[in-house]
């Protein structure tokens, strides 16, 4: 099931909660949504897991359902940030090569995922957002 943002879900006290979908590959989730640095500068979501995990999030452009190994949106114009149940960031794809990142999920925590507005000089930017288990 694909998740749409809805406002408002800037930061992680209004997250959007996701969605799991467990077919046809490893647990994981998407969602589409724009952000723009000058109105809508970051869009925010919320998931759990119940047993600990390895998660690769990915940021694509929109309508996009596959895309490159390490994202396509160029990290200056939007990046990820993975938050803790606290509301810090533990990850963030801001100083990565691109827009992709993994870290481990602990069971039972709530945790949350924000994809924020770079430099997109007033533009708005769709997003597809990836993100899913590995080993």
């Amino acid at each position: 099931m694909l998740n749409n943002e809805f406002e408002p879900n800037d930061d992680w006290l209004n997250a959007n909660p996701l969605v799991m979908e467990s077919s046809p590959a490893p647990d994981g989730f998407s969602a589409d949504g724009d952000v723009n640095d000058v109105s809508d500068q970051a869009d925010t979501y919320s998931f759990s897991r119940r047993m600990g995990r390895n998660f690769r999030f990915k940021l694509c452009s929109f309508g996009q359902r596959t895309c490159n190994e390490y994202g396509e949106i160029d990290t200056i114009t939007a990046y990820i940030d993975v938050l803790d149940s606290n509301g810090n960031v533990i990850v963030s794809s801001q100083a990565a090569p691109g827009n992709l990142i993994e870290t481990r999920i602990q069971a039972g925590l709530t945790y949350y995922v924000r994809v924020v507005a770079g430099d997109t000089m007033g533009a708005t930017v769709s997003y597809h957002l990836t993100a899913n288990e590995f080993e």
